[in-house]
């Protein structure tokens, strides 16, 4: 009989003992230093200079379309020069030119409704200006013109300006800027707006975007 209540009783100190050890590495679990989960990285984040904020236009249509629809061509002398273009490899507007004396008044008009549905639209407001792009022009040309540099991009300029006067500010940046240029467009109110901020002349404001002589 004292021999088993020896027994019993060393059994029983062993198992508290070995409940204790588990509670004692269950503690020390606890207290471990938890690793820290790396954050995701906010997508809303803008760097400093980032590519415009733009708005697709939804239609593309090909010059000679739009000289159809302008009442210049015929579609049967429009298709008689998309063959001829295939022979000669001459642009289109230039057969137009030749081949059914359209005026190189109206190509360019069809030309310039044609690039526009190439542009995309920004939000000035949105936008980050680079000094450097506002120094390659005077604040004269900016209101002459109607044209807001906004930044260098891919070794270009982008230049800001509206749908009536893309071709103006085309022929002024081919012989100004010696360089590349991307155009994009926005309203005629936030070009005034940026140019009475950016290039201010005394007694120039917002109504007075192409007025300069």
């Amino acid at each position: 009989m004292a021999e088993a209540k020896r027994q019993r009783s060393s059994k029983g100190k062993l198992s508290r003992s070995n409940a204790a050890k588990q509670k004692g590495v269950a503690c020390e679990k606890a207290l471990e230093p938890k690793p820290v989960l790396a954050r995701p990285i906010p997508t809303t984040l803008k760097p400093v200079f980032r590519a415009p904020l733009i708005s697709k236009r939804p239609e593309y249509v090909k010059l000679g379309e739009l000289l159809v629809r302008g009442g210049l061509l015929s579609d049967e002398q429009r298709n008689e020069i998309v063959e001829a273009q295939k022979k000669c490899g001459r642009p289109f507007g230039d057969l137009a030119e030749r081949m059914f004396g359209v005026s190189p008044r109206a190509v360019e008009r069809a030309w310039g409704q044609q690039l526009l549905a190439l542009l995309s639209r920004v939000d000035l407001d949105r936008e980050d200006v680079d000094p450097l792009a506002l120094s390659s022009i005077s604040r004269r040309q900016a209101w002459q013109f109607e044209v807001f540099p906004l930044r260098f991009l891919s070794g270009g300029l982008v230049v800001c300006t509206t749908e009536e006067n893309l071709l103006r500010a085309m022929k002024f940046t081919g012989w100004r800027i010696s360089g590349e240029c991307q155009f994009v467009l926005t309203a005629r109110t936030q070009l005034g707006s940026m140019l009475e901020r950016h290039f201010p002349i005394d007694g120039m404001t917002l109504g007075s975007v192409g007025m300069v002589a």
